[in-house]
């Protein structure tokens, strides 16, 4: 929820956002394998991929240092993803409720019904939220599960999750709200979505530099 503290921390970086139209995001993910990982950093819009902007302790002290005393850097974090995830949940997106306070877990097994696990639903939604809004997620099912490796068969997880890590002091709540809306305009097509099969598996790290391919 947000909160009169959150004014303190409105990001300072000034670094301009630029959104490369549909059709460009369209032939980035193609180019990519629907791997949001392989994407380039100028061709997202917001991303939500993994936590690598104010994460050190250093930097955190700076902005305590910038901001002045009466800032609470913690709370503001906690409050920005609980206000991400209760916008979801009112909008009745299928989400996962967490308590680590660093990211909105969409259920991808939930949210894309109609593809089976095989075809990699969590990897097709964060693939198909790219196309749609220049928003970057991370898959967190089947392809991060990997393959056993005494079997070689691939590991089954019960959630097929997309992960929305949010970072620390980058982006303002308006940022957000482009987030929720965005989700919420691809639960409404949600079924024109499709599953993806393998087109390159490495033996490792997978999720990594694996590339897919749209199952017609």
């Amino acid at each position: 929820m947000k909160s009169a503290v959150s004014d303190c921390y409105e990001p300072k970086y000034g670094e301009p956002l630029r959104i490369i139209p549909k059709a460009q995001r369209e032939q980035a993910i193609k180019r990519a394998g629907y791997n949001t990982f392989l994407l380039k950093p100028r061709e997202v819009y917001i991303d939500l991929l993994i936590h690598n902007k104010v994460n050190n302790n250093k930097s955190k002290q700076d902005i305590l240092n910038s901001q002045g005393s009466n800032c609470n850097y913690d709370k503001y974090r906690l409050e920005q993803v609980e206000y991400l995830l209760e916008r979801l949940k009112k909008a009745l997106i299928p989400v996962i409720n967490s308590s680590a306070g660093q990211a909105v877990f969409l259920d991808a097994k939930r949210f894309l019904s109609h593809i089976p696990q095989s075809q990699f639903p969590a990897q097709s939604l964060a693939a198909a939220l790219y196309v749609d809004s220049g928003v970057r997620g991370m898959e967190r099912g089947i392809v991060f599960a990997g393959r056993d490796s005494k079997t070689g068969k691939d590991r089954i997880p019960k959630l097929e999750l997309v992960k929305l890590t949010i970072p620390q002091g980058v982006y303002t709540y308006a940022h957000l709200d482009y987030v929720a809306e965005a989700i919420i305009s691809l639960y409404k097509k949600r079924n024109e979505i499709k599953g993806l099969k393998w087109e390159y598996e490495p033996k490792i790290l997978r999720f990594f530099t694996g590339r897919f391919s749209v199952i017609e």
